[in-house]
């Protein structure tokens, strides 16, 4: 059986969903093309999906090495959490990586969603989703597909 199709409607701006009181940080402002061209030279950001364009996704950070890595521990931990109608079959899994501006990390999640975090400590600064149908097809699950910035 077939179910009807039914609008969206509007995305929902963010400041109605965020629990956290927060404001988008001016993540544009300072970024520009020289920027993430020249992104190896700003190691402790990931300004693309691989970090820089060579696509290599190497960190040139050297904090963390063969001699301490059995000593990492998590610091922090981002849970999305589901909740409500979604897009499409009801699987859903992250496949991207998250981008890192100047201390904030933007992770886009499944139906259009985005968060922005204090990459510090994991705080929510704000967070987006795009309104989508929840009856739209989908080829291979509920996926998110990253984030860009510029």
């Amino acid at each position: 059986m077939a179910t009807e199709h039914v609008d969206a409607g509007a995305a929902i701006p963010y400041a109605t969903l965020s629990i956290q009181v927060g404001k988008a940080p001016p993540v544009t402002k300072g970024l520009t093309h020289e920027r993430i061209v020249n992104a190896r030279a700003e190691p402790n950001n990931w300004l693309t999906y691989y970090g820089t364009y060579d696509g290599q996704r190497y960190s040139s950070l050297d904090q963390i090495n063969k001699d301490n890595v059995g000593k990492l521990t998590p610091q922090w931990v981002f849970q999305a959490g589901s909740m409500g109608l979604h897009s499409g079959a009801s699987t859903y899994a992250w496949e991207a990586a998250p981008i890192v501006v100047d201390g904030v990390m933007y992770v886009s999640g499944w139906d259009g969603q985005l968060w922005a975090l204090d990459a510090a400590n994991g705080k929510e600064l704000w967070r987006y989703k795009h309104a989508s149908p929840f009856d739209v097809s989908l080829c291979c699950g509920n996926v998110n597909r990253g984030v860009a910035v510029a």
